[in-house]
């Protein structure tokens, strides 16, 4: 997780890495939540109200009110029954841009992780006040890009441009109200725009295309040795597994986190050359390709735009841990362990993997507890 001067990184403790009958938080080894700052104990009841208030307990980590800093967005169950809280921290009632707070509760009530972000220093209101409406947004992110609504298209795709009030940190940590503007269009070049608009100025303060490196195409060679074909990203010149050729712009992202449990999602898998067949890179050539084959299931057969059906980045994370017997989708993507090659071998070879964890995903967005 990035994290800013102000922040704190919530780093997740995941089912299968511990008991879930002995709850605790895993420490991220740069930024972490000491365990010894927490107060460990059964939720009452799994709900939101319990949640926050055990985040109120816990005050000497988590500052200020809960119920006036996160709002809940969504809850879900998985399979082994265990529920996840998705939070957006608020300022002043408008979700903070690019932030969320994922609380895990195991089946004996115990909150065993939490992952996300917070800014502890962060004010009660943001620096300005509302003047634009979200059409005058767009008008001004348009300009920004030196576009014209008129001049691209999705082709047969509707258009679905839009516009979002969020509270955006500033350099000097405080918070302006601001417009997240998305513009995606396929004529007369791919684009994928991010536009950040001041909502009482009309001022962009960011934008990004995010279609931003060129589309490649290159070969590896996965764990059974069988030699694929790899959409992939040519950037910095070197080879990297980012996948831009949905036609959506959802970007596919493979990483290796070299055995580690923590700094997720770990390091951008890459070569110097588009040929990714080195020993080390296998289990990330079979994850990168089985995810593309499983997003093109859901986007032919059920017209779903990723996991989340906007479009958001699918993000793969192999070698995770050391002869770790197990993959998960832990909130916004996925891990894949190497197995201990007795039980099993590395979970990223198996395309039913790769479903059944895309799938927890599509559930994730789409069912409640």
């Amino acid at each position: 997780l990035a994290v800013a001067v102000s922040f704190m990184s919530l780093t997740i403790s995941l089912p299968g890495v511990q008991a879930a009958e002995n709850p605790q938080l895993k420490e991220n080894l740069t930024n972490f939540v000491p365990k010894h700052s927490l107060v460990q104990s059964e939720l009452p009841s799994v709900s939101d109200k319990a949640i926050k208030q055990y985040l109120k307990q816990n005050g000497k980590v988590f500052k200020g009110n809960p119920s006036e800093r996160l709002k809940l967005i969504d809850h879900t169950t998985d399979d082994l029954g265990y529920k996840h809280f998705r939070y957006v921290p608020v300022v002043n009632g408008v979700p903070v841009k690019d932030s969320q707070v994922i609380i895990h509760v195991d089946k004996s009530n115990n909150v065993y992780a939490i992952n996300g972000e917070l800014n502890n220093d962060a004010s009660a209101k943001t620096a300005n006040s509302k003047k634009l409406s979200a059409n005058q947004a767009l008008d001004h992110a348009f300009k920004a890009i030196g576009k014209s609504p008129e001049a691209v298209s999705n082709g047969n795709v509707a258009n679905k441009n839009k516009a979002e009030l969020k509270a955006a940190a500033t350099k000097d940590g405080k918070y302006r109200l601001a417009y997240d503007v998305t513009i995606r269009y396929i004529e007369p070049e791919p684009a994928n725009w991010e536009v950040t608009v001041d909502a009482e100025t009309g001022k962009v303060l960011k934008k990004q295309n995010k279609v931003e490196h060129a589309a490649a195409t290159g070969t590896g060679t996965t764990l059974k040795g069988k030699t694929v074909s790899l959409n992939i990203s040519s950037e910095n010149g070197k080879y990297v597994m980012r996948d831009l050729s949905k036609p959506t712009g959802t970007q596919i992202i493979t990483y290796d986190l070299q055995n580690r449990q923590y700094n997720l999602p770990g390091t951008l898998v890459s070569s110097t050359t588009n040929q990714f067949t080195t020993s080390s890179q296998r289990a990330a050539v079979d994850a990168h390709y089985n995810l593309g084959k499983v997003y093109d299931y859901f986007y032919q057969t059920f017209k779903r735009n990723s996991y989340d059906n906007k479009g958001g980045k699918i993000v793969s994370s192999v070698h995770y841990g050391s002869r770790y017997n197990n993959a998960a989708w832990i909130g916004d993507q996925m891990i894949y362990g190497d197995g201990d090659g007795s039980f099993f071998s590395p979970l990223s070879g198996s395309m039913d993997v790769t479903a059944h964890e895309m799938t927890h995903g599509v559930t994730q967005e789409t069912a409640t507890a």
